[in-house]
């Protein structure tokens, strides 16, 4: 819940949390959930190429350059896991959850009632 947002904006992530909707590689590329879409059998070399790429500029505007993009990320990381957890602990005492654990075991769709 805290990088996806930062990734793809925060509209998308929440139709994503929210739906459950799966997409497809064009879509995760227009929302820049992904950077490029190969072949399989292109894989291997395409990641080596953009590997290669980065390798050749100055090692150390790398090393600083992922050191200032990820700066925040884990402090912002660290509060988000924890306001989930306690959302969670709430959450599992309901009779919703209890509801979805039953309708996963009985491969069903949950009835949920909002308590």
């Amino acid at each position: 819940t805290y990088t996806l947002p930062r990734l793809i904006g925060r509209q998308n992530a929440s139709m994503m949390f929210l739906s459950g909707d799966r997409y497809d590689g064009a879509e995760a590329l227009e929302m820049g959930l992904v950077d490029d879409l190969v072949d399989l059998s292109r894989l291997t070399g395409r990641a080596q190429s953009m590997a290669a790429t980065i390798a050749e500029n100055a090692p150390l505007a790398i090393r600083s350059t992922r050191k200032t993009l990820r700066a925040d990320l884990a402090a912002g990381v660290r509060a988000a896991t924890d306001h989930e957890f306690s959302e969670q602990q709430w959450l599992m005492k309901t009779d919703d959850f209890k509801e979805g654990v039953r309708a996963v075991s009985e491969r069903r769709p949950g009835e949920f009632r909002g308590k």
